[in-house]
């Protein structure tokens, strides 16, 4: 899982990943999780690569997860077989407790080394004038 990310990193030579969207802004919109192992590898200094389709590149500009974010199940993030569930239990008779499954992260474009798309490899700064193109 993702806790052992910092342990494993020193011996990464790449990351690529595949993106739901790329925004006009460079930003990229990807599982979640996607963002920390960016930001790991940012400070490992390993290549960090995008697969993206050039239909997936959005006009919008999402600076941040929380906003146009899908929600899943909040159940969904519990393991009824930890020991540490007891704690949330009853999470929903609490109204101090709230749960939060997002779907997706926003990794921001300073951690993109290049999208890797049909036409070719492409800096991340480069979906605008893919989307002027396309349209």
């Amino acid at each position: 899982g993702l806790n052992a990310l910092s342990t494993v990193m020193g011996s990464v030579t790449k990351i690529i990943i595949c993106a739901d969207s790329l925004q006009s802004n460079g930003a990229v919109l990807s599982q979640i999780g996607s963002a920390m192992i960016a930001t790991v590898g940012n400070y490992y200094h390993v290549p960090f690569l995008i697969c993206c389709e050039t239909y997936n590149f959005s006009e919008r500009a999402q600076m941040d997860a929380f906003v146009y974010n899908e929600l899943g199940d909040p159940d969904d993030i519990l393991d009824p077989n930890h020991e540490s569930i007891q704690h949330v239990k009853n999470w929903k008779d609490n109204p101090r407790i709230t749960l939060l499954n997002l779907f997706y992260d926003v990794i921001q474009p300073k951690y993109v080394t290049a999208v890797l798309t049909e036409l070719g490899i492409i800096p991340c700064s480069s979906a605008p004038v893919v989307l002027r193109i396309k349209n």
